[in-house]
């Protein structure tokens, strides 16, 4: 069996992601915070429509569950570099947005990052083999930037050269393009495993 094709745990109470971001959605309506209600709403969406599990549903194919991870980063690099770049004039609904994803990220990347199934593959191949082959129209660029970003690297780098790295993707984020927005997210996203594997 493949890297992308393994089957890992889901952490905590063992249930999906949908499961307990469902919570907090509900949650959120009851306290009447839309912005982070639709966040939460399209996390589920997300997660619904990218993921793989089993048919207990206590497993997710680690392949399928990277593709919902690097959706939810890019979606937060849109709004980060849109709050970044418009706080000052616009006030904080963006930043809200971007909070909830960035939250929930780091629980979709720990997930990874510690999962038994994946000890084989190393401390890197937990970021990079488990990437699958067929990538969504949508994230060709982001993944392509992900890959080009990693590749090469044999092990992780020392903390200070990658916060550094990571600094500056995140500048390079902020000024970007539209157009140039997922390539510049990839980046970001490839220098926040990297910080992680650290």
């Amino acid at each position: 069996m493949s890297a992308p094709d393994t089957f890992i745990g889901f952490g905590g109470d063992g249930f999906p992601d949908s499961a307990w971001l469902s919570i907090h959605w509900s949650q959120a309506l009851q306290n009447g915070n839309t912005v982070a209600a639709d966040a939460l709403r399209w996390m589920i969406d997300t997660f619904d429509k990218h993921t793989v599990l089993s048919t207990d549903e206590s497993l997710v194919q680690v392949g399928s569950y990277r593709l919902f991870e690097f959706t939810v980063s890019l979606e937060g690099a849109i709004h980060y570099r849109r709050w970044a770049r418009t706080a000052a004039v616009h006030g904080g609904s963006d930043e809200r947005i971007h909070d909830e994803l960035h939250a929930c990220e780091g629980n979709f990347l720990a997930l990874t990052q510690y999962a038994p199934e994946l000890a084989p593959y190393g401390e890197l191949g937990r970021w990079t083999a488990t990437v699958p082959d067929q990538i969504p129209t949508e994230l060709v660029e982001f993944v392509a930037a992900y890959r080009d970003t990693l590749d090469g690297v044999t092990e992780v780098p020392e903390h200070t050269a990658v916060l550094r790295a990571y600094s500056t993707s995140l500048r390079d984020l902020i000024a970007s393009t539209h157009v140039d927005v997922p390539t510049a997210a990839g980046r970001v996203h490839a220098h926040k495993v990297l910080l992680r594997a650290r």
